[in-house]
């Protein structure tokens, strides 16, 4: 059982409100066409963009689950949640490299993208003392 339940009859929209803001930030990032991203030789040897996916998936998975918690749906919808996040993340590499100029599907990105994902649900167990054995 999970210590964030709500005593709502029905969710609340308001705890989409971050997890949505955040959807369409990491989609509009991964919209901008290649000449908008600046290129930095040693950003580009340390392989900066995988820590920049796995901080935004980290960012969206964790503020999905919080807002599941709050609204008291985390019992039911945190599978989906993991799991429709990394859908977004394969979507959007796959809407980048067909669509976006000078960019391209990358499947270490989709990767990034899941050890992100990953994170956010260790983190997330973790803040909210649910570890272990919370389930």
């Amino acid at each position: 059982m999970y210590a964030t339940k709500t005593t709502a009859k029905r969710p609340r929209l308001r705890h989409a409100v971050v997890p949505v803001f955040v959807a369409f930030l990491v989609g509009a990032l991964h919209a901008l066409p290649g000449s908008e991203i600046a290129h930095a030789s040693w950003l580009d040897a340390l392989q900066a963009d995988k820590f920049i996916h796995l901080g935004l998936f980290a960012t969206l998975a964790h503020s999905t689950l919080v807002g599941l918690g709050k609204s008291g749906l985390m019992e039911r919808g945190r599978w989906y949640a993991l799991v429709g996040c990394l859908a977004y993340g394969i979507v959007l590499e796959w809407v980048q490299g067909a669509f976006c100029p000078g960019r391209y599907a990358d499947g270490w990105d989709v990767l990034a993208d899941a050890l992100g994902v990953g994170v956010a649900w260790l983190t997330y167990r973790w803040v909210y003392r649910v570890w272990p054995g919370g389930e």
